[in-house]
Order: C-alpha cells, then sequence, then structure tokens
C-alpha cells in the first residue's frame, strides 16, 4: 500500500533561541555539518516511501524559506505538496488537515506517516525496516506510534509506557529521577512523534475525541486557496476556520483517550533536536569537554560549548556556560539553569514587540521574529534599518532569477543598484540598471526586479509610507506559485 509521508515542519522556535526563532524554526536552522534538519527528514521520506509525493505542512509565512530548501535539493524526486497555516495550531489541526487533503486526493484508506521536521536520526533504514512492520497494524484501522529504546534517562523526551504492542500510558517530559526508573524497566520508550495510520483511521480518531477541531479544518480545507507551479501543489487554508482551532497536540488530544493505538519499537539512533544539550552532542569535543562552531577560541575554560555565527568569540577562564551568537540576540547561560529558556525567549520577544510598536506606531508580529536575513526563493533580503515612514533593505538576487510582478498599496521603493546587473519593470517601461543606477517606483506601480546575469544582483531598497510590511503586496505573476490570482 502506497505511504504518504507527512512532514510537520514549523514551530515557535524557542527552545534553540536565539538561533532559532519564530521567523526562522528548528527545522530550518543550519546544523554543523551544513545541512537542516528538514532536507535530513525530506531524504528520510524518499528512503522511506516508494511514492513520488511527500507533504509538508507549515506556517504561510515560512512558504518562500521552504522553497528555498526544497530548490538546493535538485536530486529530490518528489512531488511536493504544502499545506499553509494562516498560524501555528499544534499538531492536531496539522494531522487532521492532512487526513482531510490527502482522503480527498486518494482515498480513505491511504496510509500517511507522519515525520516531525526536526529530529534527528542516523539510520533511515531501521526507521524503514519499523514502519514496514507497523503496516500490518495501520491496515488494521491501528494508529501507531514508534518508541525508541532509552540510552539515557533524558526528561526532556517523552515517554510510552507499553506491554507488548499495547500502549498503556504517555508521560511527557517527567521529572529525572522518574526517567530514570523508565531508563530501567524494559517496558518504556521514548516517544519518536512518528506516527503511521491511514487517513480515515486519523479522520474517525479525530472525529471521536475532537470533533470541534476535525470541522474547523474540513471549513479551513473547503475555503482553501490552491495554487500549483513549478511541480509544487500548495494549498492555504481558510484563514478564519483555522482561528477557531486550539493549540493542542496530537497526543493530548487524540493518542491519549483512543483504544485502537498500538506502538512498534524501533531501535534507531535518535534524537529530538530540542535543547541547548542535544545540540552540543552535535559539534567535536576537545581535550577539557568543550565543544565550539564558528571562529572560537577558548583559553582556560572546561566543558563549555559556544556556537558562533560571523564574529570571532573567546572565551577566558569559564566553565559548564552556553553561548550562543543569534542573529539577533546572544545567549549566555549556565548549563544547568537553560530549563527558562523558552519563557525568557518569550518575553524577550515580548519586550521586542513593545519597543518596536512604540518606536514606530507599527505593529508587526514578523518584525519581532525575523532574522537579519530572511532567504527567499529568489535569493535573500536584509533589513538594514525601520523606523516610522520609512525602512532599509540590502536585496540579494541569485543570477538568473527575478522577484514577483508586484505592486504595493501603501509604499514607494528606491533602488539603488551596488554590484550586478538588473533588468526592471516600471509600469510601462523596462529599463536596463547598473552599479550606481537609481530607479524610483511610486506607489501602485506595477514593478519587478530581475538578475539577468551570472553574478550576484545587490540593491539596496529605501521604502517610503505609512505601513511598511511584506504583507503590502500584490502579486500578478510569479515563478515560485505566489500570484495573488493563483
Amino acid at each position: 500500500m502506497t505511504i504518504i509521508p507527512i512532514i510537520l515542519s514549523g514551530g515557535e522556535g524557542k527552545r534553540l533561541w536565539p538561533l532559532s526563532h519564530p521567523g526562522k524554526p528548528k527545522p530550518l536552522i543550519k546544523l554543523p555539518n551544513g545541512q537542516t534538519t528538514l532536507e535530513m527528514t525530506l531524504q528520510r521520506a524518499a528512503e522511506i516511501s516508494a511514492t513520488q509525493q511527500v507533504c509538508i505542512i507549515t506556517r504561510e509565512d515560512l512558504y518562500s524559506s521552504h522553497l528555498e530548501i526544497l530548490s538546493l535539493r535538485s536530486e529530490c524526486q518528489h512531488t511536493p505538496h504544502f499545506i499553509l497555516e494562516p498560524e501555528a495550531r499544534d499538531t492536531t489541526a496539522a494531522i487532521a488537515s492532512a487526513a482531510l487533503y490527502w482522503s480527498g486526493i486518494c482515498n480513505v484508506d491511504t496510509l500517511l506517516c507522519i515525520l516531525p521536521a526536526d529530529h534527528l536520526i542516523e539510520d533511515s533504514s531501521v526507521l524503514k525496516a519499523s514502519i514496514n512492520e507497523a503496516q500490518q497494524y495501520a491496515e488494521n484501522d491501528q494508529i501507531v506510534v514508534f518508541g525508541v529504546t532509552p540510552t539515557s534517562a533524558n526528561p526532556h523526551y517523552g515517554y510510552i509506557h507499553s506491554e507488548g504492542s499495547n500502549v498503556l500510558a504517555f508521560t511527557e517530559k517527567p521529572t529525572p529521577l522518574v526517567a530514570e526508573t523508565y531508563l530501567l524497566n524494559e517496558d518504556y520508550y521514548w516517544n519518536s512523534g512518528i506516527i503511521l495510520a491511514t487517513a480515515g483511521t486519523l479522520l474517525r480518531a479525530l472525529d471521536a475525541t475532537c470533533p470541534e477541531i476535525l470541522l474547523a479544518c474540513r471549513e479551513g480545507l473547503d475555503n482553501a486557496k490552491h495554487t500549483t507551479s513549478l511541480k509544487v501543489k500548495c494549498i492555504t487554508l481558510g484563514h478564519k476556520a483555522y482561528g477557531k482551532i486550539p493549540k493542542i497536540s496530537f497526543d493530548h488530544a487524540v493518542l491519549e483517550k483512543v483504544t485502537n493505538l498500538s506502538i512498534v519499537k524501533c531501535p534507531m539512533n535518535w534524537t529530538d533536536l530540542g535543547t541547548w544539550q542535544a545540540y552540543e552532542e552535535l559539534l567535536s569535543v576537545d581535550e577539557n569537554g568543550n565543544r565550539s562552531h564558528g571562529e572560537v577560541h577558548l583559553h582556560s575554560s572546561n566543558r563549555t560549548a559556544v556556537i558562533g555565527s560571523n564574529k570571532p568569540i573567546t572565551l577566558i577562564g569559564v566553565k559548564d556556560l552556553v553561548v550562543v551568537d543569534g542573529p539577533s540576540a546572544i545567549l549566555i547561560a549556565s548549563k544547568d539553569s537553560l530549563e527558562p529558556l523558552k519563557k525568557i525567549a518569550d518575553a524577550f520577544f515580548e519586550a521586542k514587540q513593545a519597543n518596536y510598536t512604540s518606536e514606530t506606531g507599527i505593529t508587526a508580529a514578523s518584525k519581532l521574529a525575523a532574522p537579519t536575513m530572511i532567504k527567499k526563493p529568489w535569493g535573500s533580503y536584509e533589513v538594514l534599518e525601520k523606523r516610522a515612514g520609512y525602512l532599509v533593505k540590502r536585496i540579494n538576487v541569485n543570477p538568473g532569477k527575478k522577484l514577483s510582478l508586484q505592486s504595493h498599496f501603501h509604499r514607494a521603493e528606491h533602488w539603488m543598484i551596488v554590484a550586478g546587473k538588473a533588468i526592471a519593470i516600471n509600469g510601462a517601461d523596462c529599463v536596463h540598471l547598473e552599479c550606481n543606477q537609481t530607479l524610483s517606483i511610486e506607489r501602485h506601480a506595477i514593478h519587478r526586479l530581475e538578475n539577468p546575469g551570472p553574478d550576484p544582483l545587490i540593491i539596496i531598497e529605501i521604502q517610503f509610507g505609512d505601513f511598511l510590511d511584506e504583507a503590502d503586496i500584490v502579486r500578478y505573476e510569479d515563478d515560485f506559485g505566489r500570484a495573488s490570482g493563483n
């Protein structure tokens, strides 16, 4: 039977703050090996399923970042289906939307394999063998979860208590003492978050445990916007319906309440990359127990983890610290004081939002979450400065790429070419621009920027207006399936 991989890729980006954040959650951050966990999950999906289709569920505002990663995977043979959520509503809504979508495209007997995008698995062949074993249960109206044999008493993981193939109970993040007892008991497993079931089984379980969520997801799907381009199929769920859905995990809403539940033990080397303790295990260790990434110099220091970015970092005479140079903040913490990190990140975002609103008079949640560099399928941009009435960007357009044909209601734009060559549409005009040349674009003018050359195109863009936000855009044509009329 066909298995459709369903990749859950989103999150609030707070557990690995400040490297991750709401604008760039864990699946999108590059690890020391140069890959993102999303890339590795896509590869895993290709290995465990013979189908040429894969489904990625993420937030609408993260779509461009996901397209950028997909564009780097030229060897990927999957036809990606995107289900875009107007806002994150946790895993119950995501899984319900996927089950509704695929039961309509295929049928209710289609097997869905739910794969979190922020996990590390060393050997996908072990997972594939466990999924093959699980099919017999899933085809018999069972929801199958996958348990990993614990190798440590990790209090940050969820646990499954089982008896044979039967699931007895779930425990989320036990105390260290309780985790120690689980480690000594062969009936307890780490909860991998991976699920196998038919679309019909999932829909029946959702209808029995949380029918109001299923109904709202159905309404969101009925009012979804559909686009198809470049072999990418995309639906954006209806905003009004999705806003009604409570934030609740699939474990709490469904798995803890149903009886048609089975577990398959999966002896794979698995890591949920959800803490800085887990992240530092990816780094090589020196003779003093230090781990680092980037240009880092440690002197007379012990058991300290340092994650640098684009500037040298020197530490002298420290021990048991985690130091992270993130895109918009720096974290320096004692290793035994990281438990409240998520709450601290929340407070940071709230304070930054308040300051930003006070300075500019504009409320934009994306601004506080946004990294300095925003990846786009055509390149990237960096916000250099934003104040009331104006915004300055550095825009980098990759060779051969072009932005959408677009217009704005609330802003005018002024471009200065600083590197490369450009072709620009401005109303009825099409002009060729070179270094040190400028172009002014009035409000409502239909315009487009293209890089026709072999070198990167870099421009400085200054926006003027009373509402300076990425939401102020109408796309008429787009190479990446984002046109407003699609």
